[in-house]
């Protein structure tokens, strides 16, 4: 047996007697769905979470890089063999190989503007909108600018004027303050709504019952 299939043998050994109660990465496969991206990234971290705990990340680069292998699929295994990495043995360079294969060009001009579009609908909670702010604002490289700008962006895009009549009317407004006065706001308003829609349900009650000459 080789030097280096006896290493692998040994560092493989070495791994079990540590993760026994330690489950494996779930094997990675190249998909054409859009949460391809989710799952890629996942498994990156779950892949170094494990060779850490293990101990696996302190072993040479070619064990490394043979347990990498191991968990992705025949697909992934068919394009690795075909992608140009430039030193090829650091397993770094594999892994952003694939990153360059998986994680599509951004047009972050293109990321801005439909951030800058985004608003509140009519049928969305805030934690929804809030939600979507900061899931499109990822993928715009606002960088320490960020958190100001999805707070803007709130003040900017939710539906009622008076919720940002409100919101305008805070000095130093943080964008947990936003999200605080935002939740509050809408609660309230929502409690109020249901109270409103019990009074002219008894209201329409009392109505009925004049109506036929009874008491209510």
């Amino acid at each position: 047996m080789p030097d280096s299939e006896e290493k692998f043998v040994d560092a493989m050994t070495s791994v079990k007697k540590i993760a026994v109660n330690i489950a494996l990465p779930q094997t990675f496969d190249l998909k054409d769905e859009e949460d391809c991206v989710e799952e890629w990234n996942l498994f990156k971290m779950q892949l170094i979470n494990y060779m850490k705990i293990t101990g696996l990340d302190r072993e040479s680069e070619d064990i490394k890089i043979s347990f990498f292998l191991t968990l992705i699929s025949r697909k992934c295994l068919k394009e690795y063999s075909l992608m140009k990495i430039e030193d090829p043995s650091q397993l770094k360079n594999i892994v952003a190989a694939f990153d360059e294969r998986i994680i599509p060009k951004r047009n972050v001009i293109y990321e801005r503007y439909k951030f800058g579009l985004a608003k509140q609908e009519s049928d969305e909670s805030v934690d929804k909108f809030v939600s979507n702010l900061k899931s499109l604002a990822k993928s715009c490289d606002y960088n320490t600018m960020e958190e100001e700008l999805i707070r803007d962006k709130i003040v900017l895009g939710v539906e009622s004027n008076d919720l940002r009549k409100k919101l305008l009317s805070e000095k130093d407004l943080t964008l947990q303050n936003a999200v605080d006065i935002s939740r509050l706001f809408e609660a309230t308003e929502n409690r109020m709504r249901s109270i409103t829609e019990k009074q002219e349900s008894c209201t329409k009650d009392e109505t009925v019952f004049i109506s036929r000459g009874e008491t209510p």
